[in-house]
Order: structure tokens, then C-alpha cells, then sequence
């Protein structure tokens, strides 16, 4: 058997909205235990710490150059590994389109996530809410709409409603207009037993990494997490998900492709002091993080640390990640969302947990 081991950073929950954590990022690596000690000890022997953490790594030009070098060897060495980078912000513009606009849509015969339609309306919304609005309105946009999701009260409803219905705006905002509108009128309140736990990402964007892992890998996988993560709270889905019994069929096309049952035979929740792949899959995460806010920020030249990141995991593990990141694609091609029915997933994955209960 293969072994996955996988991490994050910059996880906060079902608050993606938090200033100085915009970026979530999940790290998973394919090793042994065996190669990640001898790593541990080629790199970060001098170590006192009983857990090796990047956040307390990237603190000193020493232990700084420690991570460069190890990211570098393990490049070199051609080690597998598969990340993924969700922008939180845009995230959370994305499940507004699939929680509120595409429920009207379906009722008005349209299948918004057909071919990605749902990504292209994103990406849209995202480029001209603060150009037509203003900064300070689409940010209120996206705390009022956080707030309905997380409380699901009728007082959160009328907060993210109210502000939207009760002003003018350009025509070309009557995409995002008249959705939320007929929303109002249509569905009301009863949108509100929907969006539990709409705003949970970890299980999903797990799910999404092991799914590429399902096509890249012969042989069969225990995948090693650490049993703090939000996999460990609602493991009985994430079970019925990797159950390797489940039916066999395959859901999606092209790089959008999941074969069940999945190859993933065991998930171990550990405790990361005691496995130094997770320790590993820790900084490479924690790295890739460092990296994504150094964009963010407006690319600093002074900062050598992330010059040196970049030099290192763009072309190795910041372009093959699956991002979650503001885009100005539009089309299906661009998108590599072709011939994919999102309805057709949802449905399937659906089906899939409910025959598990």
C-alpha cells in the first residue's frame, strides 16, 4: 500500500473571512514513515522542538534555509506531491452562487452547474461586484452572507437581504440581482435549513485531493491525517466516502473524474508529534501558505524567504495545485470543466453517504 500523509494551514473554520488568514491550504505527500524520519533527520536534526511546525520554522533566516533545503530535496528526489490552495474570500462568493443563486436557477429550468457555469458566474462576480458597488459593499456582502450561513436565523436573513433589495444598481448587476430577488420571493426562509454546514471546506477539499490521488496512484492507499482535523468530527461522512465496498462508478470527466470505490483502504487519525510525515506535510503546506500571502501582499522583493519559496514550489507545487482562486476564466475550455454535469456529482456523491447510513 501506498501512504498519503496530509495537513493544512490556515484553517479557521467556518469563518473564511478572518483578515489575516485568507488563504487555506491543504498539503498532501506520498512517503513512508521510514523516508520521512530520514528527512527529518538530514534537515532538521539541530531541532530541539518535540513537532516540527513552519509557522515556528519561518521565524529564523536559519530554520528558514533549513525548510528551502528540504523543499528543494525532496523536489529533486521527485517526491509526490498534491496541494490545494483555496483563496477564502472567493470561496465563500462561490458558495453563495451553489447555497442561493443556483437553487432559484434549477426552479427556473436552468442547470447552473452544468460544464462549471457555477465557476464562470464566480469569477464574474468577483471582477465587477466592487467595480459597479464598491469595496466596502461587497465586503459587507460577504460578512452579512458568512453570518447567514453560520446563524441561519430569520434576523441573518433579513441582514444579508434587506441591504440587497432596498438599493439601485447598474444593469449589469441584474446577474447577481435577479437571482437573489427571486430567491426572496420564491424560496424565502426556507433557504435557511439548506445552508447548514455549507461552509464547512476541510472534508471537501480532502476529498478533492484523495480523488487525484484515485487517478495517480496503482496501488491501494492508507491515507494519515492528524486527528485534529475537522475529518476527525465528521468522520462517519468521510467513511461512507472511502468505504472501499461502495458500488463502482465513476462520476465526472477529464481532470474532474472520481472512480469509486476509492483506493483510500484506511484513514489513521494521528497525533502529529508522533509521525514525522505529518510534520512534513505540515511544512509544506505551511510553505505554500507563506508563498500565497507574499502574492497577496503585493510581492515584496525585500522578503527573501518568499522570493526563495517561489523560486522553489511555483513551478513544482503552486501550478499543479487544484486552486480555489480568483480567475478571469469564463469558458468550460478554460475552465477544464467540459461535458462536467456538477448536479450529476452531487447527486452520485449523495447517494453514495446515504447508502452508508
Amino acid at each position: 500500500m501506498e501512504t498519503i500523509f496530509g495537513d493544512e494551514c490556515g484553517y479557521t473554520g467556518q469563518d473564511l473571512l478572518q483578515p489575516e488568514q485568507p488563504v487555506f491550504v491543504e498539503a498532501t505527500i506520498k512517503i513512508s514513515e521510514e523516508q520521512s524520519k530520514g528527512y527529518h533527520e538530514e534537515f532538521f536534526s539541530k531541532i530541539q522542538a518535540k513537532e516540527l511546525k513552519h509557522k515556528k520554522l519561518s521565524k529564523r533566516p536559519k530554520q528558514q534555509e533549513m525548510v528551502l533545503r528540504f523543499l528543494d530535496s525532496i523536489i529533486k528526489d521527485s517526491v509526490q506531491i498534491d496541494v490545494l490552495i483555496m483563496h477564502k474570500p472567493y470561496a465563500l462568493l462561490g458558495k453563495f452562487v451553489d447555497l442561493v443563486v443556483e437553487p432559484i436557477m434549477k426552479i427556473t429550468g436552468h442547470d447552473l452547474l452544468s460544464e462549471g457555469e457555477n465557476l464562470a458566474l464566480t469569477n464574474l462576480l468577483w471582477m465587477v461586484l466592487p467595480v459597479f458597488t464598491s469595496e466596502n459593499f461587497f465586503n459587507e456582502f460577504l460578512v452579512n452572507f458568512q453570518k447567514l450561513v453560520r446563524e441561519r436565523t430569520p434576523e441573518a436573513y433579513e441582514d444579508f437581504f434587506r441591504p440587497l433589495l432596498s438599493r439601485k444598481y447598474p444593469r449589469q448587476l441584474d446577474i447577481l440581482i435577479t437571482p437573489v430577488m427571486l430567491s426572496n420571493s420564491l424560496l424565502n426562509t426556507s433557504i435557511l435549513s439548506d445552508l447548514e454546514d455549507g461552509l464547512k471546506v476541510m472534508i471537501t477539499c480532502y476529498f478533492t485531493l484523495l480523488a487525484r490521488w484515485n487517478n495517480k496512484v496503482d496501488k491501494d492507499i492508507t491515507l494519515v491525517l492528524d486527528r485534529s482535523s475537522e475529518v476527525a468530527q465528521d468522520y462517519k461522512t468521510w467513511e461512507a466516502l472511502m468505504n472501499p465496498y461502495n458500488k463502482p462508478v465513476s462520476i465526472g470527466t477529464g481532470n474532474r473524474n472520481t472512480t469509486f470505490p476509492m483506493k483510500v483502504k484506511e484513514t489513521s487519525l494521528e497525533d502529529s508529534c508522533d509521525w514525522c510525515g505529518l510534520q512534513l506535510a505540515d511544512i509544506i503546506a505551511g510553505a505554500t501558505t507563506r508563498y500565497a500571502h507574499w502574492i497577496l501582499n503585493g510581492q515584496n522583493a525585500e522578503d527573501e524567504y518568499a522570493v526563495k519559496l517561489g523560486e522553489l514550489i511555483i513551478n513544482n507545487i503552486i501550478e499543479p495545485a487544484w486552486k480555489l482562486w480568483p480567475s478571469d476564466k469564463m469558458t468550460p475550455e478554460e475552465m477544464g470543466t467540459e461535458r462536467y454535469n456538477g448536479n450529476e456529482a452531487i447527486e452520485q456523491i449523495g447517494k453514495i453517504i446515504d447508502d452508508n447510513d
